[in-house]
């Protein structure tokens, strides 16, 4: 086989990943707003005696357990709901949860990278803060949820304010050089995302560039590939057409 060959032959094994990796990188960088999370598929994988295999199926990040002994489960695709000795349903808040928490009212916090969530009296979940919660700390009646934009103070009554308390040891410790370091590892990650050129909040620009390039490199690929097959198979039917000058 010729190198010519081996080339053409590798690019077109290449195109289905690239179709693939290009396409899904947008489908990534705009889950949001393109609702790809609300796009139900057939189950498949995991079975009812691997639990192991739920859980991971799931995306559990936390369990806790409400008065009347029900059983909460925050997961990635929303919060879960069992009575005792019941089946786990869902508990109507649809988000990505990370973290639950109790205040000393009663009353459940759920942490989501959707914001943070709070549950009303008639059991209904309203949002108090948009911002992409991580994590809940219960600190007296009290709740501390930290999101990605700083800490937040909830007291009994479900009210949040923001802790720049707890926020100015961090920046002192910046100040003083105790931040945590850049490393090749973080540059590279951010490089390869596109968080070092456009920022956090615009590396969807170099996603969506790159998935469309190869996007268009794989369909302009299999163009290519169609016209010149059809053109050797254009070529050989014409070799094989006698000669009208020498058949006569």
């Amino acid at each position: 086989m010729s190198l010519r060959k081996l080339h053409t032959w590798v690019s077109v094994v290449l195109i289905v990943p690239f179709l693939i990796v290009g396409g899904t990188a947008i489908l990534i960088a705009h889950h949001g707003s393109l609702g790809t999370g609300r796009v139900h598929l057939p189950r498949f994988g995991a079975t009812a005696a691997d639990a192991q295999g739920l859980a991971h199926r799931y995306e559990l990040r936390a369990v806790a357990q409400d008065d009347d002994g029900a059983l909460l489960y925050a997961t990635k695709y929303g919060l879960m709901r069992a009575e005792p000795g019941g089946t786990a349903r869902s508990a109507d808040l649809r988000a990505d949860l990370r973290d639950l928490a109790r205040l000393g009212s009663g009353r459940w916090l759920a942490a989501a990278r959707e914001g943070l969530y709070l549950r009303g009296t008639d059991g209904t979940w309203r949002r108090l803060v948009q911002e992409d919660f991580k994590a809940l700390t219960v600190q007296g009646d009290q709740v501390l949820a930290s999101s990605e934009a700083g800490v937040w103070r909830i007291d009994a009554a479900g009210t949040p304010r923001r802790a720049p308390d707890f926020a100015a040891p961090l920046a002192a410790g910046m100040a003083a050089g105790e931040a945590p370091p850049y490393t090749l590892e973080k540059l590279v990650m951010d490089l390869h995302t596109g968080k070092a050129i456009f920022g956090a909040a615009r590396e969807w620009i170099w996603i969506d560039a790159l998935g469309g390039a190869m996007l268009i490199l794989g369909l302009s690929g299999i163009v290519v590939w169609r016209r010149a097959a059809a053109a050797r198979a254009r070529q050989a039917e014409a070799a094989a057409r006698p000669d009208p000058v020498c058949g006569a």
